[in-house]
């Protein structure tokens, strides 16, 4: 269209030329085009009208945070890409100290894999000669295949029998609660959620007995030294049953002190929090940790803590056995909360303990990520709990 209308201005100046008799009138011509093509200029360097059934307009940019404009607007390509699922409710909390992260191998243990069925019988009979030899060959090397495996791999999960006794299981997690200083029902339930009370069992994905510590990350966690959760370094054997039930114990508190003041950003005490712990947010609002009593020492009438405690929904912190002086039941962001993952949905805050029992499972880089994704875990092990205080487990 602007070639055309660029050859007609050309036109209109040859015309004049030739025919002098007709200046004026070819002037006149000449000053009507001229602001047509004005006009029709002017157009052209406006951007076409978005289309209705089209791609829309979109800026050219990077794929990264950063967004890298271009002076020239395109058409966006018509694709499609699915949105991820939004976080469920992710914490907002420090990020976490490197943890292992798992190898792509299981070196502690070979599995054996899933058997693969043969396959069926057709309807087409096979010569009595043939059927007769293809069963002998194929027995035969099922014989040594199985024969090859036994010696090889392991069935998954593999129990190695003697297994201690429910007392003798008992006394070490009691021994591991006092000694980190944890409700001893916590890593009891914790303990049955994990392995149902198996010293003897080493897992698919390579966790090791009692308290399914991972092989990868057993010597990690016996270096572990963090003297303000009163933390030093151990020499644990996840292979018997105290060393794998301290190990466990050693992590939760690791888990819990980091949430609830450490967060490994200079926290030294629940009255001298890292940032964005759990502390950190109720010194923010001029409160406690826990808030069960007000910074002049009298009592808090409106505590979270022991809202979240007292709530008969909430049976377990009662029998963890704990107090409200204790920070177990306390929200994350000093806030409302009510149980947070009822019935496998999330709502409100999680509590100390939702988001410890959570990262002991997932990870605490998964959690701080995504925010607690494994409710059927956390609410498996706060079932738990009561049923351990009454008598009802093991």
């Amino acid at each position: 269209m602007p070639h055309h209308g660029f050859q007609s201005i050309r036109a209109v100046f040859q015309r004049a030329r030739r025919r002098p008799r007709l200046v004026a009138a070819g002037a006149g011509a000449l000053v009507v085009l001229v602001v047509a093509t004005t006009l029709l200029g002017i157009s052209l360097l406006q951007p076409p009208p978005a289309s209705h059934t089209g791609a829309p307009l979109a800026l050219v940019s990077t794929a990264t945070d950063t967004i890298a404009v271009s002076p020239v607007l395109t058409r966006a390509p018509a694709t499609h890409t699915p949105a991820s699922p939004a976080p469920n409710n992710p914490v907002h909390a420090p990020p976490p100290p490197p943890v292992p992260t798992p190898p792509l191998v299981t070196p502690t243990a070979t599995f054996c894999p899933t058997p693969t069925p043969l396959p069926a019988p057709t309807d087409t009979p096979l010569p009595p000669t043939a059927t007769s030899t293809t069963a002998t060959s194929t027995s035969t090397a099922t014989t040594v295949q199985v024969a090859a495996l036994s010696t090889t791999c392991q069935p998954c999960p593999y129990y190695k029998g003697n297994n201690p006794s429910q007392d003798q299981i008992r006394t070490a997690l009691y021994q591991a609660a006092d000694q980190y200083r944890l409700p001893r029902m916590l890593l009891l339930a914790d303990a049955w959620q994990e392995s149902k009370w198996h010293e003897d069992v080493i897992s698919c994905d390579g966790g090791i007995g009692l308290m399914q510590i991972q092989y990868y990350t057993y010597p990690w966690l016996n270096g572990v030294s963090v003297p303000q959760c009163g933390l030093s370094p151990t020499n644990y054997d996840p292979y018997t049953l105290q060393g794998n039930a301290n190990l466990g114990a050693k992590f939760f508190v690791w888990l819990s002190c980091f949430y609830g003041y450490w967060g490994d950003n200079g926290g030294t005490s629940p009255s001298n929090p890292g940032t964005y712990t759990i502390a950190w947010y109720y010194q923010q609002a001029h409160l406690n940790y826990p808030d069960t009593t007000n910074p002049d020492g009298t009592a808090n009438p409106n505590s979270f803590c022991a809202a979240v405690f007292n709530n008969p929904s909430n049976a377990y912190y009662a029998a963890l056995p704990s107090t409200t002086a204790q920070p177990w039941a306390c929200p994350y962001n000093a806030s409302t909360s009510v149980a947070y993952c009822p019935n496998y949905a999330t709502n409100g805050q999680p509590s100390l303990l939702d988001i410890t029992l959570s990262a002991y499972n997932e990870g605490p880089g998964y959690t701080d990520q995504y925010g607690i994704q494994n409710c059927w875990y956390v609410d498996s092990v706060e079932a738990y709990i009561p049923q351990f205080a009454s008598g009802v487990l093991p």
